[in-house]
């Protein structure tokens, strides 16, 4: 899906969105408990 500059979502759109928005997000501060200073990617990985 492409959207365009100023594209209105209908509302299967938005809802896709919102799902999508609370998955980066959840991730996100999954990462962020777990990331320290020093702290290797694999050590994040497991």
């Amino acid at each position: 899906m492409v959207l365009e500059q100023g594209a209105i979502l209908n509302p299967t759109e938005v809802a896709r969105a919102k799902n999508t928005g609370v998955m980066v997000a959840d991730t996100l501060q999954m990462l962020k408990t777990r990331s320290t200073a020093g702290k290797s990617l694999l050590d994040i990985d497991q």
